[in-house]
């Protein structure tokens, strides 16, 4: 009997509860004819109150979760950005910028030939890359897209066009890296990248058995980039 009586007043004000939530879904109609205490009125303000936390909290909920929704978008839209060497023209186009405007020049109309070559800030990297290219493969070439972007290297042995393409691929790469931002690619950060792909070229092709393994195309970047390395200490050592 002790554990029925303590449940009475739990049961009764769940009941009362339920009643006066009833009541205040269907309006201050369902209330007529029945006098509000003030302990009645009370509890409606307490169950007014819980609602009410209860729908801000769904809000905030809600609103964190847009929050990170629109976090997530931007994300993709700048992964793709650089993924797909997405211009400032199609971006305009899909709604996702302004202007048409090249980010590091202001150039109205930016196409990827010019995001990615003829944009004007970005002739001092290209020429830089090119005179280090044709010192390590020993060409003369002239600097030009079909080159740069496309890799297109003619009239050299197949070894030497191996090693012509990677520079150059290693070139544009660092280009699409700057996608979207105003600083241009240096060519130290060039070198970094090539000197990186031949340490994990090398580790790679040292796994596989002599027979197998590829004929070296990077001895004349190793011989360069040595010579590079001495022409720089001199210099550093001239400055100070």
């Amino acid at each position: 009997m002790g554990k029925h009586d303590a449940k009475q007043p739990k049961l009764h004000f769940e009941q009362k509860r339920s009643t006066r939530l009833g009541e205040l879904e269907q309006g201050p109609q369902a209330a007529e004819g029945r006098d509000l205490t003030a302990e009645d009125q009370g509890e409606d303000l307490r169950t007014l109150m819980l609602e009410m936390r209860s729908s801000l909290r769904n809000i905030d909920t809600k609103l964190d979760n847009l929050t990170s929704q629109l976090d997530s978008v931007k994300a993709q839209v700048s992964t793709h950005e650089t993924r797909f060497y997405r211009t400032p023209i199609s971006l305009k186009r899909m709604g996702l910028r302004e202007t048409d405007e090249c980010w590091r020049c202001g150039s109205a109309s930016a196409s990827f030939l010019h995001i990615a070559w003829s944009c004007p800030r970005l002739k001092g990297y290209w020429s830089q890359v090119f005179v280090s290219v044709n010192q390590i493969v020993g060409r003369s070439d002239v600097p030009s897209p079909l080159l740069g972007l496309l890799g297109y290297v003619r009239d050299t042995p197949p070894t030497e066009r191996r090693l012509h393409a990677l520079l150059l691929l290693f070139a544009k790469r660092r280009v699409a890296i700057h996608l979207g931002r105003q600083r241009v690619p240096a060519v130290r950060d060039w070198l970094a990248d090539v000197t990186y792909g031949h340490t994990q070229l090398t580790t790679f092709w040292e796994l596989m058995p002599a027979a197998a393994r590829p004929r070296d195309i990077w001895d004349p970047f190793v011989c360069w980039a040595r010579e590079h390395q001495s022409r720089e200490s001199e210099k550093d050592t001239l400055s100070e």
